[in-house]
């Protein structure tokens, strides 16, 4: 599928009707849950966009990084609408019609908030458009309108990042009955929303009482990319000059898990531009999680979710490359994983003794040295057991780092 000619987003609609009954969505669960969890592995909450599983169909090796955006957008604006109507969709049918529905959600959508993007349902010549027309070239004018260039990592990231705000708003926009869409009051939410992320952002580097250079340089990208109104930008400019404080930020009234989530986990980025994490920044990572209402254990979780992504895509994280040490970054990142591991001995245990197969093929490994294809089922078996605790449910590991003698050190033993 070639996403630089036209008929793309119609391809693409065609080839996620086939999908159904695939378990791409993690239904059953919260809506939001469920978005983080196919929206984590993608990098759109950390503004570096990568394959998910489930879109093997794209070369994203070779795709552009705009053409990356512009596919996870979409896909994150279908997933949204199909676990919104979750309880609608019983059959096939349901499915198909819900993802036609989201085009006409997805072209409203983006009139609305967006009206400088706004696209013309009719061509030249007067002929209607049809509708997946429209939202082609709404979606591609959402994301190459500013879109900085690739040589420009932070602006890009901010970039991308922002685009999670869209995909949150989409999903407040299609929960609410069209007579009762404010669109004024949704173009106020992205500005306030954006203004909120500069907030935070701004007191996690100050949160030492310096604002490093790497972190200046942070947030000078993200005004770039913000598109504030001429007041916004103004009150910005003044809070980077006299900074802010955790109890200064109001949150959004309407502020979900999943927003929080995001502010959370860019708050622990923010952190980590410069080379390393002291006591006041992890003091400061603790006091925002209690001001957003989570506890210690969620700061360690977004903390595993960040790290992990950034050790997976190390290469496409170039921003770092001058602040972190990848190996110490990786030894750090197990022994956040063995601390998880080791308070779920009991769990770990019990699925290692309820598959005998493996149990044998474990002490097999122990005493002796087992064939490649066993050593696969093996190390997937212990893959599985360690990314189904709850701890990781919702976000992906990077497996690449999960050799077998690391995965040994991580589980109890079966005997």
């Amino acid at each position: 599928m070639n996403l630089t000619e036209k008929g793309w987003y119609k391809q693409h609609l065609e080839y996620r009707k086939g999908l159904y009954g695939k378990g791409i969505l993690h239904t059953g669960r919260h809506h939001d849950m469920s978005l983080y969890s196919l929206l984590q592995p993608t990098g759109i909450l950390y503004g570096t966009p990568v394959a998910p599983e489930n879109l093997d169909i794209y070369d994203f090796d070779s795709i552009s990084d705009g053409d990356k955006l512009k596919i996870l957008n979409t896909e994150s604006l279908i997933n949204t609408c199909l676990l919104f109507n979750e309880s609608n969709i019983k059959n096939e049918d349901d499915y198909v019609r819900t993802i036609d529905k989201a085009t006409k959600y997805i072209i409203s959508f983006y009139s609305g908030i967006f009206p400088h993007l706004k696209v013309r349902d009719r061509t030249l010549w007067g002929a209607e458009k049809l509708t997946e027309v429209v939202a082609e070239e709404a979606i591609s004018k959402r994301i190459y309108s500013k879109l900085p260039g690739s040589n420009e990592f932070w602006s890009h990231f901010f970039y991308s990042s922002l685009i999670f705000l869209d995909i949150y708003l989409f999903g407040q926009w299609i929960n609410l009955k069209s007579e009762k869409i404010v669109t004024d009051y949704f173009r106020q939410e992205k500005e306030d929303l954006r203004f909120t992320v500069l907030k935070i952002m701004l007191a996690a580097a100050s949160a030492n009482y310096i604002i490093e250079k790497e972190e200046r340089v942070f947030l000078d990208q993200f005004l770039k990319v913000a598109e504030f109104s001429k007041s916004t930008e103004k009150s910005a400019l003044a809070l980077m000059s006299d900074g802010i404080s955790i109890d200064e930020i109001e949150l959004p009234q309407n502020n979900s898990w999943l927003l929080k989530k995001f502010f959370l986990e860019l708050a622990i980025l923010t952190v980590w531009a410069d080379s390393r994490v002291d006591e006041f920044e992890e003091t400061f990572l603790e006091n925002l999680s209690n001001h957003l209402g989570f506890v210690h254990d969620d700061v360690v979780k977004s903390k595993i979710a960040v790290e992990g992504f950034i050790i997976s895509n190390w290469e496409e994280m170039e921003g770092l490359h001058n602040t972190k040490n990848p190996e110490k970054m990786k030894k750090d990142y197990l022994g956040k994983i063995l601390s998880v591991t080791q308070r779920n001995e009991s769990k770990l245990r019990e699925k290692l003794k309820g598959n005998e197969p493996m149990t044998r093929l474990i002490n097999k490994y122990q005493s002796e040295e087992i064939n490649p294809e066993d050593s696969k089922r093996l190390r997937d078996f212990l893959i599985d057991c360690v990314q189904q605790l709850p701890a990781f449910r919702s976000i992906l590991l990077p497996h690449a780092l999960f050799t077998l003698p690391v995965l040994f050190r991580l589980i109890p033993q079966s005997n």
